[in-house]
């Protein structure tokens, strides 16, 4: 699972062939969640609000790039 950024309180990372709707994966130690890139909501799992307070705001700042890496890494290639 490639590393979108290190924010030290929180990992954020995006796996490659991942299901919809687009999102990111937080991780904190052992504790770790997915947020959706839209709404910037935690679909499941759970991290120290501190953790989470970093990756929306780094998210928030950030939804472009991470909507363009999510369609680098999902999309399917037409030409296949």
């Amino acid at each position: 699972m490639p590393l979108i950024v290190d924010l030290g309180a929180a990992r954020l990372y995006m796996y490659r062939g991942d299901h919809n709707p687009p999102h990111f994966h937080v991780l904190e130690g052992n504790a770790a969640c997915t947020v959706r890139i839209d709404a910037l909501t935690v679909m499941a799992g759970r991290v120290s609000p501190r953790a989470l307070r970093a990756a929306l705001a780094w998210a928030e700042a950030n939804r472009d790039a991470l909507n363009a890496r999510w369609r680098a890494y999902n999309e399917e290639d037409d030409e296949w």
